[in-house]
């Protein structure tokens, strides 16, 4: 019962018995959840590690609640522990600055206080421990590879299954459509954040790298062919790029928030603010490229001179 629908997550039976991602804490969520495990004769108190791609809801917002209930360990990349009272208000600063009405900036926060229900914060959670690059997750069912594929979530981690030729890829790739590449703020950056698109594409160059792999994703049908589905993401990215420039060639002016009202037509306070997210990013990804600047004091691109590009 939640906005993005459907997650899938991932049983690894036998010893430990390992879950990889969980769905959000609801009584809906949780019974689903169960009646899964009884049929393969287990229980969520039987949990012994539960393994998650990225700190969103969807994906981790039961896991404390769960280890709670099986005294399971929790394994994450340290950037799904985050101060989240911290970064929402970050993402409140940087919408607000680049554009967005008051409505909208005290809709989010109603938003967010609503979707509170639906998961604890992982940072607050026992028995955690920390997954990065390289790492390896070993159990009865064989070992998996951790690599780190931010982007669409700081912290977000994909896992190889070498000798199955699978990888996990929660959020990375999805069968249908490229996932929304959500800011990725750092305060050790210049501008208090990473530019989370040009991260996503360097996460998708190290997954076409593996080579082809059945794909395991959070949501939706299975991916036949990992490193074509990289590539295809990785096109459809320079697409919406260009298409993006566009958009600021023919709205001179405009601020971030604006043009994404103008790209996608959003209703909805959290539609608009993904639409954001994703004209940010790509903007990001321009300036990166040389091709234009973004002002950070009110979220308005502009182009370079053709001259000094």
């Amino acid at each position: 019962p939640y906005p993005v629908g459907r997650v899938n997550c991932y049983l690894l039976p036998g010893t430990p018995t390992t879950l990889i991602d969980c769905g959000v804490k609801s009584e809906r969520s949780l019974t689903t959840l169960d009646e899964s495990l009884h049929g393969h004769s287990l229980s969520i108190e039987a949990l012994d590690r539960i393994v998650l791609t990225h700190r969103h809801f969807d994906h981790a917002g039961a896991a404390p609640e769960l280890a709670r209930r099986s005294g399971a360990s929790l394994l994450c990349h340290r950037g799904s522990l985050r101060d989240e009272v911290k970064g929402r208000q970050q993402f409140l600063d940087l919408i607000a600055t680049f554009g967005a009405p008051t409505s909208v900036v005290e809709g989010l926060e109603s938003a967010w206080t609503m979707g509170d229900r639906f998961g604890d914060h992982l940072r607050n959670a026992s028995n955690l421990i920390e997954l990065k690059e390289g790492s390896r997750i070993e159990s009865d069912s064989g070992q998996l590879e951790v690599l780190e594929t931010p982007g669409h979530s700081p912290g977000h981690l994909s896992f190889v299954d070498r000798e199955r030729e699978l990888l996990f890829c929660g959020d990375l790739l999805l069968a249908h459509i490229t996932s929304n590449p959500l800011p990725h703020f750092d305060d050790d950056q210049p501008n208090g954040r990473q530019r989370s698109l040009a991260l996503y594409i360097r996460s998708l160059e190290a997954v076409e790298a593996l080579g082809p792999l059945r794909g395991a994703p959070g949501h939706g049908k299975p991916i036949e062919d990992t490193a074509e589905a990289a590539v295809k993401a990785r096109k459809h990215i320079e697409k919406r790029s260009n298409k993006v420039l566009e958009l600021v060639r023919n709205n001179e002016g405009k601020s971030i928030f604006a043009l994404a009202t103008t790209f996608f037509w959003e209703d909805n306070v959290l539609g608009q603010s993904l639409a954001f997210c994703e004209i940010l990013a790509h903007v990001d990804l321009l300036e990166e490229r040389g091709i234009l600047e973004l002002d950070q004091s009110n979220g308005i691109p502009r182009l370079f001179d053709s001259a000094t590009i």
